[in-house]
């Protein structure tokens, strides 16, 4: 990391918005749903569009779902800024798959990778040697 940079910045951003969008919501008596098709603030159901969404396929700003998209997400499919699947796609992703700019996975690819078979820039693997290494 860059010096005079803030990491502890990168793990403290996602709660705070989190706690941010909460308050909001509960101060603002936000709406709720559930169902085969929901879309609320709170949300749950086989297809989700929400600020916080959890269910089949969801597109939430925090969500977790089978597939899901958004800011923070959680899923066997998961793609946003920081994301969290066997398949993650994001910045910050972690996964088995893990494609992400700071990638964590058994199979990492980003600029900033770790995990056991990576590649990247400054990708750094567990298992890595002199003779297959970009370096």
């Amino acid at each position: 990391m860059r010096k005079g940079t803030a990491p502890w910045l990168v793990t403290l951003l996602p709660w705070l918005v989190a706690l941010a969008l909460l308050v909001i919501g509960l101060a603002g008596n936000a709406s709720a749903e559930s169902g085969a098709f929901a879309s609320a603030y709170f949300a749950a159901g086989d297809f989700v569009t929400a600020v916080f969404g959890v269910g089949q396929m969801v597109v939430a700003a925090y969500g977790a779902g089978l597939f899901a998209v958004g800011f923070v997400s959680a899923g066997v499919f998961a793609a946003g800024g920081y994301a969290v699947g066997i398949f993650a796609f994001g910045a910050y992703a972690t996964g088995v798959f893990a494609i992400g700019a700071y990638a964590t996975g058994v199979f990492a690819v980003g600029l900033n990778a770790t995990g056991i078979f990576v590649a990247g820039r400054n990708a750094v693997s567990v298992i890595a040697d002199k003779k297959h290494s970009p370096r």
